[in-house]
């Protein structure tokens, strides 16, 4: 692959991670769980609760699931979600640190 086509694609990439980081829900649920780390889907559900339902958070964890952003395992009856990709977690962090800090 040529370093132009390398860098069309990470720049395909870039622009769909910042638009999926572009809904406001979607950023939440991902800034609860760098404060969380792994969490159920009741927890998420609970700490997102002032912000959508829970029919709403459960639709947004599933296509973060199926984005690759997210991963679940099952424990029992119970569902739990953490970040998955490593690069995620350093943006949503340096997004948090850089707008949301007090």
């Amino acid at each position: 692959m040529k370093k132009s086509e390398r860098h069309a694609e990470n720049m395909e990439d870039a622009l769909k991670m910042l638009k999926i980081l572009g809904h406001p829900l979607r950023l939440s649920i991902l800034c609860t769980l760098i404060d969380n780390g792994e969490m159920s889907a009741g927890d998420i559900v609970t700490a997102e609760s002032d912000r959508a339902s829970q029919s709403q958070i459960s639709q947004y964890l599933n296509a973060l699931k199926n984005e690759g952003i997210i991963q679940s395992r099952r424990e029992g009856h119970f569902l739990y979600y953490k970040i998955a990709d490593k690069r995620i977690k350093i943006l949503v962090a340096t997004l948090r640190r850089l707008f949301c800090q007090p």
